[in-house]
């Protein structure tokens, strides 16, 4: 949305309340509202657009990963650049075909990168501001030109991408080097390029032909529920996918529950950790389970008392392969902690499609580099100040991406998926419920 300022009704405010000149702590205390009372309406405009001149941010300052070589900054001239050294330096990475071009490069102003002119409003509607619209995962850059949106995409294509798949929405549908639209269409997803960094070019459709569907009602078990899953379609993306597959959801305690999904008919590596239930299932739980089995079946974890969706996935996004499995839920807020071990930059995470890989090396710590232990484990401080706790008990080789919808996708290539989920509420409460069962 674009701020409207009308020049002569400005003049007519000036003559009347004298030149407007104001520091943002007057602004801030409704100065101008109070001074030019008379003619609320148009001062409110001001107002509004003052609140985005002022308060915003004027231009930030970020990763393009198609920056032409000609605008790249070199950020590691010196030899031994990699990945984890550039983002440890906080610039941007991207590696380059052609010889000479730095594949480490600072960040650009997007102010100067799209002009105003070419700017496609990504926010037309009411109440615009810069948390709107980097949630919304486009670009917030104040202008001077009234026409011009503060809130825009960087290309029409990547706003035509946008209205199929929005981009904080998007699961990678080919993590692994090497997309190509050839190759990413073949898999049923949808490719579709952008400047935004991270953001996945290949990516899976809302309505695919991919994950698992119900086969029959659920069946009551003695600690909870199980559902029988087939796979949906002939694609596969990484082969030798299994089907059927069973869903066990068990109801351990008032404050934990398990869910796990596995293969009936073949026995696979399990972590050899025997977390005891209660042998009586708990009668007043503090959570609701919920299954949803629409086109893809979609299974919900909800606290009882405030009703927050705690869990929540598309098993249409579910795989199940030999060597491959990936599971993707949205989470309540984007203030998530945990993920070990790593040296992270700061205990609350990026959700800006950023990776974490977990598997034991013995290596100097590095910025995003795996090291020594692997705790696959992580506390969400949700909207209201609760907590809960997820761990996936897997020791394979596996990795999170966390995404701005905000959402989590697990990725592991081999045993089963095994989920325990701690319900608090209070952090401390996470952390006794998550240790109480190692003792």
């Amino acid at each position: 949305m674009v701020p409207k300022m009308n020049p002569g009704k400005n003049q007519e405010l000036e003559e009347k309340c004298g030149t407007i000149k104001l520091s943002i702590e007057e602004f801030n205390k409704g100065t101008l509202l109070q001074s030019c009372e008379a003619e609320s309406g148009a001062a409110a405009g001001i107002v509004k657009y003052l609140d985005a001149i002022l308060v915003q941010p004027a231009c930030s300052r970020s990763c393009l990963a198609s920056l032409s070589p000609q605008l790249r900054k070199d950020c590691h001239p010196d030899p031994g650049a990699s990945e984890a050294s550039c983002l440890a330096r906080d610039c941007c990475w991207s590696p380059w075909k052609t010889p000479g071009v730095p594949w480490c490069f600072e960040k650009v102003d997007l102010c100067s990168i799209v002009p105003d002119s070419q700017r496609v409003d990504c926010h037309p509607e009411a109440g615009a501001n810069k948390a709107a619209c980097v949630k919304q995962g486009c670009h917030w850059c104040a202008s001077e030109n009234s026409t011009a949106p503060f809130c825009f995409y960087n290309s029409k294509e990547e706003a035509t991408c946008s209205a199929i798949v929005p981009i904080q929405k998007r699961v990678d549908c080919h993590p692994q080097p090497g997309a190509s639209r050839e190759i990413c269409e073949a898999k049923g997803c949808v490719w579709c390029s952008t400047t935004i960094a991270n953001v996945p070019w290949c990516f899976y459709p809302e309505d695919g032909p991919h994950g698992y569907t119900m086969k029959d009602v659920p069946q009551r078990t003695a600690q909870g529920w199980r559902l029988t899953l087939n796979k949906r379609g002939n694609i596969s993306l990484f082969g030798n996918d299994i089907s059927p597959i069973v869903m066990d959801i068990e109801f351990h305690t008032e404050d934990r529950l398990r869910f796990k999904i596995y293969d009936p008919n073949n026995k696979r590596f399990e972590v050899p950790l025997n977390i005891e239930s209660s042998s009586n299932v708990p009668i007043e739980p503090n959570y609701d389970v919920e299954f949803v089995n629409d086109t893809v079946l979609q299974f919900r974890v909800i606290r009882k008392k405030t009703r927050t969706v705690l869990w929540e996935t598309t098993l249409g996004g579910l795989i199940f392969s030999d060597q491959y499995m990936q599971m993707m839920t949205s989470v309540p807020s984007t203030s998530i902690y945990g993920f070990g071990e790593h040296e992270h930059p700061s205990f609350k995470h990026d959700m800006n499609y950023v990776r974490y890989g977990m598997f034991s090396r013995d290596q100097s710590p590095g910025a995003f580099s795996n090291l020594y232990g692997v705790h696959p484990f992580y506390m969400c401080i949700e909207k209201d100040f609760n907590a809960h706790g997820v761990l996936l008990l897997n020791s394979n080789a596996q990795d999170v991406t966390l995404s701005p919808f905000p959402s989590l996708t697990f990725r592991t290539i081999g045993g089963i998926l095994d989920f325990y989920m701690f319900l608090g509420p209070t952090p401390e409460n996470v952390i006794q419920q998550y240790t109480k069962p190692m003792d």
